[in-house]
């Protein structure tokens, strides 16, 4: 990533935060190989924050349940996780996500077509 840009001109500076005011955090995520769990990492640009979280997406009898989404739990409960480290320091935060894997065909198309 590059650096943020500071701007001279003066006015509203709403969403936007200097290198001085703002940390990134990087949170990279996959799925385990039974698709059971979702397994997370992040940590911030110089390293003083690596938190890691084991998250469990099984849904029991998903057969049965049509309404019931692993997907969705998951991203629900991934972004649970982000908030949580989050909220370990008052900075305003930049957020960079990233899935590290293989996506499947019917991921993107399913995740269009529901959002």
């Amino acid at each position: 990533m590059a650096p943020v840009k500071e701007k001279t001109e003066s006015g509203e500076s709403f969403g936007q935060c200097s290198s001085e005011q703002c940390s990134v955090l990087y949170v990279g995520y996959c799925l385990s190989e039974d698709q059971r769990w979702l397994l997370a990492v992040a940590t911030d640009e110089r390293g003083e924050i690596f938190e890691t979280s084991t998250i469990n997406i099984d849904i029991p009898n998903r057969s049965r349940r049509k309404k019931a989404s692993a997907r969705r739990v998951g991203l629900q409960k991934l972004m649970d996780f982000i908030l949580g480290v989050m909220s370990q320091s008052v900075r305003p935060w930049r957020l960079v996500v990233g899935r590290i894997g293989r996506i499947g065909h019917g991921e993107l198309k399913g995740e269009v077509l529901h959002t």
